[in-house]
């Protein structure tokens, strides 16, 4: 399975910037964190989640509750859905100077609990963003995501052996139109479920010949 199919949570970029939104709902929040992977000082934008978020916003892409405060200047028109892995929700969206966000929401509190992690002012992806969300509306039910969006000239298909046993399979956000479908499948973006911190740094190649160094957030 090629991991663009994929949801994984993966590492942000080196200006990445997480943030945590709670509701009082919330009686346990561990983590949220981003990092990045290593790549050239100016690395090209993500053309093909540029074009996903040129195409018209579909029912799909609409947040489905009140955007907590730290949320507020993201651009409500820019919101789109990546899809969803278990009780998590996978979103990107465009801040209001111009940075691209990678958002996760908890469909299991009823998207009150949000991972954000956002990149350069210039809305360009970087070297990728990456979000670590755990969280629990109960004590003993926590859930957990992590989610990476790479740049497109990173080759992630090597990731298909490495992460077999943790890659979450993807569920397409409903209802897409199939030019919006077909947008959907070319985004380089994945989930994985716990247990990938053991695994050592994948070296990667960009169509540049150059390397990326893919870790996981652990």
């Amino acid at each position: 399975m090629n991991p663009r199919h994929l949801m994984i949570s993966l590492g942000g970029g080196s200006t990445a910037k997480p943030q945590v939104i709670l509701s009082a709902a919330l009686l346990l929040v561990l983590l949220v964190v981003g990092c990045s992977g290593d790549g050239p000082e100016s690395p090209p934008a993500s053309t093909d989640v540029f074009r996903l978020m040129d195409a018209p916003q579909e029912d799909a892409d609409v947040f489905r509750f009140a955007r907590p405060e730290p949320m507020q200047d993201l651009l409500p028109d820019t919101t789109r859905s990546l899809g969803s892995a278990g009780e998590a929700e996978y979103w990107v969206a465009l801040k209001e100077n111009g940075a691209l966000c990678l958002i996760t929401t908890f469909l299991a509190v009823e998207s009150e609990f949000v991972g954000m992690t956002c990149g350069d002012e210039d809305g360009s992806l970087g070297t990728g963003l990456s979000t670590k969300t755990v969280g629990s509306s109960q004590p003993d039910d926590i859930v957990r995501s992590e989610a990476y969006l790479l740049p497109d000239d990173v080759d992630a298909t090597p990731l298909n052996d490495h992460l077999a046993k943790y890659l979450l399979p993807l569920e397409a956000p409903k209802g897409l139109t199939d030019e919006r479908a077909a947008l959907q499948e070319d985004i380089n973006f994945f989930a994985i479920g716990p247990g990938a911190y053991k695994l050592p740094e994948i070296e990667l190649k960009r169509t540049s010949g150059e390397t990326f160094t893919f870790r996981t957030l652990g």
